[in-house]
């Protein structure tokens, strides 16, 4: 995972893999843990995850609430449509805020 930018608040984030599932989950998990600063927001870019499974879906949801431990928000961005359809799928988007693109995601945040 790479952060490519920071935003007043907001940390950008992209996982550098194409799948977050059960393979890949142990690396992100053990990269993400950069992402816990306290009172950071953070925008996680997806437009490298093509595919998203139970575990990576896991991943996520716990990094979501290590995040708002740290006083923080997560926000995802730039999701494909098969991504997309696996959140809608299992009703993730009634959890997580996926926004068009990482300029949406930081204006959300700034409102």
């Amino acid at each position: 995972m790479k952060m490519t930018e920071t935003h007043d608040n907001a940390l950008v984030f992209e996982p550098e893999l194409t799948r977050l599932d059960v393979q890949s989950v142990p690396a992100f998990k053990e990269s993400s843990t950069s992402l816990l600063v306290p009172g950071k927001d953070v925008v996680m870019d997806l437009k490298q995850v093509l595919f998203i499974d139970s575990t990576g879906l896991g991943a996520l949801l716990s990094l979501l609430r290590k995040i708002k431990e740290n006083d923080g928000r997560l926000v995802l961005a730039n999701a494909s449509e098969q991504t997309l359809a696996m959140f809608r799928m299992v009703r993730m988007t009634r959890i997580f805020d996926i926004y068009e693109t990482t300029e949406d995601a930081l204006k959300a945040l700034k409102a």
